[in-house]
């Protein structure tokens, strides 16, 4: 049995495409054995004699020569057809098997590799989702929250950032405007106590209201009473921080040793406040309860209530994420498997008008098997006789042979379906026979392609299913 390459390159060979039955040369024969020359010799002799039954020398290699020829022929047809007969048994074979059975096969084998461990790492994920879950509705009926979340956001965030930075630069330049550049100590002093200032009305109110005054919003009484109290303080320490620098404002310029030591003692010194002291006061104040409110609702209100969002949507993004990267990869194989598939259904269907080709090339050499033969019985008769007219012409008042009467005929047979009866029965096809054959392969192969589809799309629902369980 052939394999589809040595079909494909027997198909492609000089020896299929330039085939034909090798040339019976005549001439050559009348040349090697001269017998028109020996014909007249003989006959001078007498010979054959008049009583011979047998045939001459000559006539015999005529003969010889021929039946050789023949039989070199019939060899040649016979290696050639055990190629063809080879190549036809085993396109049959292919069209008979279904390739489509091994692509399934290996498609589910493949899956298999590509899910191992598959549902061990999303047990994980799926118990990492519960947690947060469990986590995050655990705070809300812990603290009555019945809404969502409002964890920050890109733009949040950077909106957040914006307003700390320019609050931050904003009141660190009134304050040097102001005060830094007078200040007793010189205008490093003074730079340094305005950035100082401005750090704790904006940065510390900020995390202040964070880390800290979310916790007013917890049901926890304890948590919830520490962080009123501490907000209460660091209220009043804000409010004399900005007092005291005010004042500091209100009699930098006056150069009183006694007022400049009064100066944490900030509301004695409220008859020298100007309007630049007020200003100073109250941007220190409004700018600390900005940034305190700020950072109160960034990231939600109630303290970690956005991170726990954050976290459950993060693990629920990733393990989707994770189903589907397994989603595509499944997608992937099953394209792959699909592809394959139809192109080697497309490869059989080629592969048919190839058996149509090789299932010609033997109707017409069988049907051109008998004129060569009848050629060949010819041109031997005719060598036999011209031997025989010739000898009686020169043979005068001799008498001839009985059997030269009789005209010669080389007992070859011409009959293809006994000479090449191991492929015949097997090969031979009339061309209606041979479009019927065609048509049942090429139905075979579209049957193949429904069946295919059916059971593909039965193996993928599966397939699917078990990744999903």
């Amino acid at each position: 049995m052939s394999t589809l390459k040595e079909v494909q390159d027997f198909l492609s060979s000089d020896e299929f495409k330039e085939f034909t039955w090798p040339k019976f040369n005549k001439a050559d024969i009348e040349k090697k054995h001269k017998i028109n020359e020996v014909a007249k010799g003989l006959a001078l002799r007498g010979q054959p004699a008049a009583g011979s039954e047998d045939l001459s020398n000559v006539e015999q290699e005529v003969i010889s020569d021929c039946t050789t020829a023949y039989n070199n022929m019939i060899s040649k047809a016979k290696g050639h057809f055990k190629k063809v007969e080879d190549s036809i048994n085993a396109l049959i074979a292919i069209f008979r098997a279904d390739s489509t059975e091994k692509a399934l096969e290996d498609c589910k084998q493949q899956h298999d590799r590509e899910i191992q461990g598959y549902h061990d790492k999303l047990k994980e994920k799926n118990a990492k989702v519960k947690r947060e879950e469990e986590r995050y509705e655990k705070f809300q009926l812990k603290n009555d929250i019945i809404r969502e979340a409002q964890p920050y956001t890109s733009t949040s965030l950077a909106v957040t950032i914006a307003l700390v930075v320019g609050l931050l630069l904003f009141e660190i330049a009134v304050n040097t405007g102001l005060v830094g550049l007078q200040a007793e100590g010189g205008a490093l002093e003074g730079l340094f106590t305005s950035v100082a200032i401005a750090f704790l009305n904006v940065v510390v109110s900020s995390l202040i209201g964070y880390y800290l005054v979310k916790k007013i919003n917890l049901i926890e009484p304890s948590e919830k009473g520490n962080a009123v109290l501490f907000r209460n303080l660091y209220i009043f320490i804000i409010f004399y921080v900005n007092f005291v620098f005010s004042a500091y404002r209100a009699v930098i310029g006056l150069e009183d040793e006694q007022l400049m030591s009064q100066v944490i003692i900030p509301f004695m010194l409220l008859p020298y406040y100007d309007f630049q002291s007020i200003v100073l006061f109250f941007i220190g104040m409004s700018f600390a309860g900005i940034a305190m409110y700020d950072g109160y609702k960034f990231d939600d209100v109630f303290p970690h209530y956005g991170q726990m969002k954050r976290n459950l949507d993060e693990s629920i993004n990733k393990r989707n994420a994770f189903k589907e990267a397994m989603s595509i990869k499944q997608e992937d194989i099953f394209d792959r498997t699909f592809k394959e598939s139809r192109k080697s259904l497309e490869e059989e269907t080629v592969l048919v008008t190839s058996w149509r080709t090789l299932i010609n090339r033997y109707e017409d050499s069988i049907k051109n098997f008998k004129p060569e033969v009848e050629s060949i019985k010819e041109d031997c008769a005719h060598m036999v006789n011209e031997f025989r007219t010739t000898n009686k012409y020169y043979r005068g008042k001799t008498a001839q042979p009985a059997y030269f009467d009789k005209r010669y005929s080389l007992d070859i047979d011409d009959d293809p379906k006994k000479v090449f009866s191991a492929s015949y029965s097997n090969v031979y096809m009339e061309d209606d026979e041979a479009t019927a054959k065609q048509e049942e392969f090429e139905k075979q192969i579209d049957d193949k392609k429904i069946n295919f589809n059916v059971k593909f799309a039965k193996l993928k629902d599966e397939l699917r299913a078990h990744v999903n369980d």
